[in-house]
């Protein structure tokens, strides 16, 4: 989805400086894909979205579907529900990452954390990153 938004502007070996190319994947050293700030954003709002979407399927298997039913609404109240669950999904994961990254606090407490993929390539460190990313992958399109 992401990759496909631009193609790499850059020809850096540094992996944190790859990251915030939106769309950059490059492989890591099992074969699979490097976990910068940019795709763990993605990879957050690709399960923002997948949760999302089973909440809204009637024959989805979670608890919140089983409640919707229970509350038997109409058509429109389910999508009004549905509307405050995308909203609340979206700012529960930014949240998250901006607190990860520093620059929201997680409960009282406001600090950064180290946060790297099993290479050790950085995804969060305090520096802006993954907030930018954050606010990329799920606020830009609002």
């Amino acid at each position: 989805m992401i990759a496909a938004m631009t193609e790499s502007l850059s020809a850096s070996s540094d992996p944190i400086a790859d990251a915030r190319i939106v769309g950059h994947q490059a492989p890591s050293s099992d074969g699979g894909m490097t976990m910068g700030p940019v795709n763990f954003a993605a990879a957050c709002r690709e399960e923002r979205d997948l949760m999302l979407a089973d909440y809204a399927n009637a024959s989805g298997q979670s608890a919140v579907v089983a409640l919707l039913a229970e509350a038997n609404l109409s058509q429109e109240q389910k999508g009004l529900v549905v509307s405050a669950i995308d909203t609340a999904l979206t700012d529960a994961f930014y949240t998250v990452l901006l607190a990860i990254d520093g620059s929201a606090s997680l409960g009282q407490t406001q600090q950064s954390f180290i946060l790297t993929d099993s290479d050790g390539n950085m995804i969060a460190n305090g520096d802006g990153r993954l907030e930018a990313a954050a606010w990329e992958a799920l606020q830009s399109n609002r």
